[in-house]
């Protein structure tokens, strides 16, 4: 991009999922940490700053906490221009000890270009790659803009793969984030079709700054200006259980059911009570009232922390109640929390005017541009093979 760009804000972003609620994750080497909604767990950010191995850390090499935990790890750094600054969107600004701060939400879009340029042999073009990409950050910016508003804030950031872009949002409202994202979907090229495939984590504060390295499990509760800016949005919680606390889930709302004008109604929807097929047994659908008693709760589940038993005590919903208990017990195996939200203003929208990006002669093109490399691939070996033996290195090669 010239000499006019120079990298900075270099982080390294790995996503977390725990599969053993009995193995505390370690927070200590993490700048920053947020609750990640739907499969992974956990973000935990490192900003890299005077790193000896920072290419290492960058890719996660160096990462020696063992590997039972799934996860998945990104590079990403900002280009940016004399006089610019890099937004740092990943902090905690909250006042309170205990709460997070009113903008607690934070998406992280990571955008895949799909519009390489296909010559007549299949192979993807970049003569012009420099001035593409800049019309791409523009494209972005303009986008983000747009669908934000005033009610949120972004950086732009380069992957450490050649073209590709990650977005990071930070909002007090997480309905933002899709419209955001559904934004930036419509972008499209010349040609009218999609120039981005788009993949998106939301998360939500759930720390303080700078206490990771001696974190005892104080994870922080969702502020009350956060509830009241998304009063309409519902959590769908999935979740595992032992036979003895699904009876008393169906207990529960069989007798709230009849319970004559709901006098004892509780906050949320119990779905699929006859069982799911698949890694959960039920779902619920709460409000975030109740999601704002339970959350500190699930970050202690999730990061292998005990629930104390005085715990228990901080609703008055019964729901709330037997997940924590459940939690507490180990009684309940597994959680997946997802976020729902209504989406009549957005479907009333006009309808999408970009085109499919794949079509007919497009797959022709990348189904022989795959050929040829494979072809290329089998005589490169073929080649080495003889280079290699006739050089009498080649049964060593092969044996290491």
């Amino acid at each position: 991009m010239g000499n006019e760009y120079h990298i900075d804000g270099i982080y390294n972003l790995t996503l977390v999922r725990n599969n053993s609620h009995v193995r505390k994750l370690n927070f200590k080497e993490d700048n920053y940490v947020f609750f990640m909604l739907d499969y992974f767990n956990f973000l935990r950010v490192k900003k890299l700053e005077d790193d000896k191995d920072g290419y290492k850390m960058l890719c996660g090499i160096d990462d020696r906490e063992d590997m039972a935990a799934a996860r998945k790890i990104m590079g990403i750094y900002a280009l940016v221009q004399e006089g610019e600054t890099v937004k740092d969107l990943f902090h905690c600004s909250s006042l309170n000890a205990k709460e997070t701060s009113d903008t607690p939400f934070l998406g992280v879009v990571q955008l895949n270009i799909i519009d390489g340029k296909l010559g007549n042999a299949g192979e993807i073009r970049f003569d012009e790659t420099e001035k593409r990409l800049l019309e791409y950050r523009e494209k972005i910016e303009d986008s983000l803009k747009e669908k934000l508003g005033e009610d949120g804030d972004f950086q732009i950031f380069q992957t450490i793969t050649s073209e590709d872009f990650c977005v990071v949002i930070r909002t007090s409202k997480v309905r933002k984030i899709y419209e955001a994202v559904t934004g930036l979907m419509e972008i499209k090229n010349k040609d009218r079709k999609r120039v981005f495939f788009t993949y998106t984590n939301v998360g939500i504060e759930c720390m303080q700054e700078k206490a990771a390295a001696d974190f005892a499990g104080n994870f922080l509760c969702l502020s009350e200006k956060a509830v009241q800016e998304n009063a309409e949005i519902q959590f769908e919680i999935r979740f595992r259980m032992e036979n003895s606390v699904l009876n008393e889930m169906k207990k529960m709302m069989e007798e709230n059911d009849g319970q004559e004008g709901g006098k004892v109604k509780v906050d949320c929807r119990i779905e699929g009570v006859k069982g799911m097929f698949g890694r959960y047994d039920l779902v619920a659908r709460i409000n975030i009232r109740e999601f704002q008693k339970i959350y500190p709760y699930l970050c202690r589940n999730k990061s292998g922390y005990s629930i104390e038993i005085s715990d228990s005590l901080v609703s008055d919903s019964l729901f709330v109640r037997k997940i924590m208990e459940g939690m507490r017990d180990g009684t309940i195996k597994a959680l997946n929390v997802r976020v729902l939200m209504d989406l009549k203003g957005i479907l009333g929208q006009e309808s999408s005017t970009v085109l499919p990006w794949l079509d007919r002669s497009k797959a022709e093109k990348i189904e022989q541009r795959s050929k040829n490399y494979s072809n290329n691939l089998r005589i490169f070996r073929k080649n080495m093979e003889t280079v290699l033996c006739s050089t009498g290195i080649g049964i060593l090669i092969y044996a290491v």
